[in-house]
């Protein structure tokens, strides 16, 4: 994993949360890229199943940095590893319950090796469920045909798509930015609005990861909705505030009525002018009282 430099470092983050299950396919599939000049560090954040226990082995195996930590938190986490552990000049993460293909870091350096202009790229996933099969294609970001590199702020902001969870970093824009806040839950979306407003975001058309999808978890999806509310609110002086604000009330509607226990919180958004004007408004509603 560790030979002669020939190109830039990067550093892998595994943040690891009671992923016992996964976590071995996870590290494997990192140890065994195609891109040999890169460090891995795992950060298990207060596991509570034998993630431990396998990450220990594993590490005795694969000889990567091993950190244990009391659970912080996952943008605390990539915070502190980034600041004072990594080495890289690029930066990716993987979650501890998905895994990579075998090419991905190579395929990203190639990418920002070439346009330096641009501080952070993405990819194509794959959708997996528990077992590791591949998900219907409902399940896949939809929006697959929009991704593009470029300027990307207004799509994001407004939430046409969001970019799957295969992202590569400069270590350096990071560092501009002073990193990922403490306690936010979408770090991922408050970072690729920060980004892209003043950059460029690069695009390879190919599926690097393999994201694997929790279908019914209320806990996620609620607290998904509510980070990307706090994150916006912070953009609430911008021309597209108003815009961005009626998209998330949709998406909340959209989400909330897939599931009973949220029926109620969709309740003040039965009877919004904005939103009872869009389409998705009439098939949530069809969802909402089905599941009642």
């Amino acid at each position: 994993m560790y030979r002669e430099i020939k190109h830039p470092l990067v550093s892998v983050i595994v943040p690891s949360y009671n992923h016992e299950k996964y976590i071995t396919q996870c590290i494997e599939s990192i140890v065994n890229q195609s891109f040999s000049n890169f460090e891995l560090i795992v950060v298990d954040d207060g596991s509570t199943d034998n993630s431990r226990k396998i990450l220990s082995k594993l590490k005795l195996q694969y000889g990567f940095k091993l950190i244990l930590q009391e659970n912080k938190g996952l943008s605390s986490t990539l915070t502190d590893v980034i600041k004072n552990v990594s080495s890289g000049q690029y930066i990716a993460m993987c979650a501890s319950d998905d895994y990579w293909s075998y090419n991905k870091i190579e395929e990203q350096v190639r990418f920002l090796e070439g346009n330096k202009d641009h501080p952070m790229c993405f990819s194509k996933c794959h959708y997996i469920d528990e077992k590791s099969i591949k998900l219907p294609e409902k399940f896949h970001y939809l929006t697959e045909e929009k991704f593009r590199t470029g300027y990307l702020f207004e799509d994001i902001f407004l939430m046409n798509y969001h970019l799957p969870v295969s992202y590569m970093f400069t270590r350096k824009i990071l560092e501009e930015l002073n990193f990922f806040p403490e306690n936010i839950y979408c770090e991922d979306f408050y970072m690729n609005l920060k980004i892209s407003e003043n950059y460029p975001i690069g695009y390879i058309d190919k599926y690097l990861v393999y994201y694997r999808f929790e279908i019914n978890s209320v806990k996620k999806n609620k607290a998904i909705i509510s980070s990307q509310k706090e994150i916006l609110d912070s953009y609430n002086t911008h021309k597209l505030y108003q815009t961005a604000l009626k998209k998330w009330k949709i998406r909340v509607l959209n989400t909330y009525s897939n599931y009973p226990q949220l029926k109620l919180k969709c309740i003040p958004y039965l009877f919004d002018i904005e939103v009872v004007n869009s389409k998705s408004y009439w098939k949530s509603l069809v969802k909402l009282i089905i599941k009642w």
